[in-house]
């Protein structure tokens, strides 16, 4: 005879024994809770022959009687079970041994499912499970009675059969109710008049008794749908622009400490074959139009000043590509930290220069030195279709057999890495806390007795139990430290915050499968937060269901979720691109969400796995609550809500002051050194049970990539205003010099590629221009000897001219102009 003593709520695991288990002793159950699964414990005590007490019921002294009355009783007559042929009868019911007490007109009542004409059962009855009396029963369909109430019978038999796994057989429990129309367990009798009461409890009329309103309630089904696919793919319109802004950061090529050597060095190399395109092609073509000016005026001295036929040329200059502009795309687009250096390519025009085209334009000017504007003017590259830089960004990132890829050079390719994660111990530094590190100096048994006895006081408080647990896990032992931590779920069973706190423990811990089911039951209390969703969804990538992590984050992506909330679909894309990529490369690939065919264009644009040199990620456990993830770089910048983006590519998420966050932050080429990372608790909006809010953080290096290696750490904040240090990742690049070697030499292959280009437009220019010298050398000669065959006219000799002729050849007689006479003004002055 065994006793148990046990609300029979179950809080992990399976709710029943393993399949197969036989309990071999009667088993005598005994609650005292108000909330206890009283199916469950009445089962346990009937399938072994003992005996189920509630002692909420009765007095003590009644319950005493009931006791001694009980256990001092021989073992309990049961009904054992029946034996039949599966092909003439199923769904017998009971199936587990039963105590065998006759109802009313003292018959015992066993139910079942008729299917051929004819059939025999034999019911076995006997004493804990021993068969020590058969009965065979002759069944004949012909004799059956067609009563509804038979019907109704056994299927309540079969939904209290079905209600010792509720949770599992929900949906077979609510249909047979239906169906017969009785009230299970964890349903209500509803009367319903109106389409609007339908549709709330989804509910479809009877279409033979109420065929209009039936058919009603199908047109508002139909409606809905279309509806809900509109708002979907108006959402999914809207993060396709919002995605592509963060994929957008990710293919930027900031610098790192080794990318700006690299990048010095290709600013000189395209200064240096941009003075030789000047100094060559240039000053040939300024030559050709000094030549052209000199050609020109000694024409015009030629023909005289009254021939105005020959017009000066007043433009052909060295132009340098792209358009206008002076020094401000000359450095291959540097302009600052964080911004892409993007390809550059030098062209030779023949658009003018404006300021040599002035120069040559003044017919006294000499040879014109180098105009202020000749430095390079970099063109460039844009891609045509998407009026973007980078042609890539067009590219499609997924096909239809092969794995998910990366564009070429937006840090897909993994390199060598050195990486640690400091984690900041956590010490509440409480008193209960001091008492029981005191006696743990004697044992770890001797801390677990301190710890029972601090529970009297503390008992009540989910942080107590926290900080013991981790203590004790500290110590080595994880079986009592889970033991330990179970109790905060026993504080409020379908509390989702103390759940989470559980599962966020478990998740550290890496107790994969019972973090799976906690963030289950989570999900099923808390599925109007798509923070449920994605906590689920990270634990089953853990356990490799890759299949229903990208449906739960699918669901996060396209849910409509309250406002506090809002782009948390961005961090549910980064993890389900990562979710597709690993179920890719373990050769178990997802099927694509049907939602994307909803947007034209959507699959290219959503499915681009983002790899990254490093990401935090912080979620807590309390709604209305802002907590603010800070980064600080190894140089010293600091990444917060106030400075989201660093100059070397540090991304920070959007600040989530309600909610349960989370804030991310990613580093695609991640400076080597420590990045220190704080936490702090700005704000709360609301009660916490836990007495303050938990937070889980997420430590990942080489996030999505094969090398990827991740550390969790809980820490609790109890007090508004904390900023706390989490922990000190160190990234290091063991082999970073040979990685800029590496990169000046590919650098500088590509910048040969760029002079042989250049040197031959050199070589074109020059030979345009012999060939236009040659060309205009000999029509100038033409001209000249034509102009030279033909004999100006003198000019005639007007008045003046005959008069100054006089005055010289006169014999001394003086001729003087005569002067104007001046006149009085109205004031008489002169």
């Amino acid at each position: 005879m065994a006793f148990i003593f046990s609300d029979g709520v179950n809080n992990l695991g399976s709710e029943l024994p393993a399949a197969g288990a036989t309990l071999s002793v009667p088993l005598n159950v005994f609650t005292s809770s108000t909330v206890s699964n009283f199916v469950l414990l009445k089962y346990l005590a009937q399938v072994s022959g003992g005996y189920y007490f509630d002692l909420c019921r009765g007095g003590e002294e009644e319950l005493l009687v009931d006791v001694t009355r009980a256990l001092g009783k021989e073992a309990v007559f049961q009904f054992v079970g029946a034996s039949f042929d599966p092909t003439s009868v199923e769904d017998v019911f009971p199936v587990h041994p039963v105590p065998a007490v006759c109802g009313v007109g003292g018959r015992f009542p066993v139910t079942g499912r008729l299917l051929k004409s004819d059939a025999s059962v034999t019911l076995n009855y006997g004493f804990g499970g021993v068969v020590t009396r058969s009965v065979t029963v002759q069944l004949v369909a012909s004799q059956a009675s067609p009563m509804a109430a038979m019907c109704r019978l056994w299927a309540q038999r079969k939904v209290d059969h079905l209600s010792l796994f509720g949770e599992q057989h929900k949906a077979e429990i609510q249909a047979l109710a239906r169906q017969y129309n009785f009230v299970a367990p964890g349903m209500s009798l509803l009367v319903l008049e109106s389409l609007d009461q339908y549709e709330k409890y989804g509910i479809v009329p009877d279409g033979v008794a109420l065929p209009d309103l039936h058919g009603q309630f199908v047109a508002a089904k139909d409606a809905h749908r279309t509806a809900e696919e509109t708002r979907v793919r108006q959402k999914l319109e809207q993060y396709r622009d919002k995605w592509g802004e963060r994929v957008k950061w990710w293919r930027t090529q900031f610098l790192s400490p080794g990318d700006d050597v690299v990048e010095a060095e290709r600013e000189k190399r395209a200064a240096r074959r941009a003075a030789d395109i000047y100094s060559k092609a240039g000053a040939r073509r300024e030559e050709l139009q000094r030549r052209r000016y000199e050609r020109e005026t000694e024409l015009r001295m030629l023909a005289g000043p009254a021939d105005h036929s020959l017009p000066l040329t007043k433009s052909c200059a060295i132009g340098r590509g792209g358009g206008g502009g002076g020094g401000g795309g000359g450095g291959g687009g540097g302009g600052g930290g964080g911004q892409r250096m993007k390809k550059a390519s030098v062209a030779v025009s023949d658009n003018p220069c404006p300021c040599l085209a002035e120069a040559m334009c003044c017919p006294s000017a000499a040879c014109p030195p180098r105009p202020a504007c000749a430095p390079d003017v970099i063109a460039l590259e844009r891609c045509a279709a998407c009026e973007e830089d980078l042609c890539e960004e067009c590219e499609p990132l997924v096909d239809e057999t092969g794995p998910l890829k990366r564009s070429e050079g937006a840090g897909g390719a993994e390199e060598p890495v050195s990486s640690s994660i400091a984690l900041k111990a956590w010490d509440p530094n409480t008193p209960y806390m001091q008492r029981i590190k005191e006696a743990a100096r004697d044992g770890i048994q001797a801390a677990y007795s301190a710890y029972l006895s601090e529970c009297r006081e503390y008992g009540a408080a989910p942080s107590f139990f926290l900080d013991v647990a981790e203590y004790v896990n500290t110590l080595g032992d994880r079986t009592l430290a889970l033991r330990i931590l179970s109790n905060v779920v026993e504080l409020g069973v379908d509390d989702p915050q103390l759940l989470r706190i559980f599962g966020y423990k478990l998740d550290e811990w890496e107790c994969n499968a019972l973090a799976a089911v906690v963030f289950e039951r989570v999900q099923k209390l808390a599925p109007h937060e798509p923070q449920s969703h994605r906590d689920l969804a990270n634990v089953l990538t853990k356990q490799e269901d890759y299949t229903r992590a990208a449906s739960l984050l699918w669901q996060v992506v396209i849910g409509q979720w309250d406002s506090r909330y809002d782009e948390i679909e961005l961090t549910a894309l980064t993890e389900w691109n990562r979710v597709l990529w690993l179920a890719r490369n373990s050769g178990k690939p997802v099927e694509l969400p049907k939602d994307l065919v909803l947007v034209a264009g959507l699959e290219q644009c959503l499915i681009c796995p983002i790899d990254v040199d490093i990401r935090i990620s912080m979620a807590w456990d309390t709604d209305m609550t802002d907590i603010d993830l800070h980064v600080i770089e190894p140089s010293g910048e600091e990444c917060y809500f106030g400075h989201n983006r660093t100059t070397h590519g540090g991304m920070l998420s959007r600040d989530f002051r309600e909610g349960y966050g989370p804030e991310e932050y990613m580093c695609k080429i991640a400076p080597q050194g420590v990045y220190k990372v704080r936490a702090k608790y700005f704000a709360s909006h609301q009660q916490s049970l836990s007495g303050g809010t938990t937070i889980l953080l997420m430590f990942s290096t080489n996030y999505a990539r094969d090398s990827e290696e991740k550390k969790l750490i809980t820490m609790r904040l109890a007090e508004s205003q904390d900023l706390v240090d989490v922990a000190d990742v160190t990234f290091l690049k063991p082999a970073d010099d040979a990685r800029t070697q590496k990169l000046l030499v590919s650098m500088h292959k590509e910048e040969d590629v760029l002079d042989k280009k250049a040197q031959k437009e050199v070589e074109a220019t020059l030979k345009e221009c012999d060939e236009a010298e040659k060309k205009e050398s000999r029509e100038h000669k033409a001209k000249m000897a034509a102009l030279k065959k033909v004999k100006p006219e003198k000019p005639k000799k007007d008045g003046n001219e005959l008069l100054k002729k006089a005055n010289k050849s006169g014999a001394g007689q003086k001729t003087t102009e005569r002067k104007p006479k001046k006149r009085r003004n109205y004031k008489g002055k002169w």
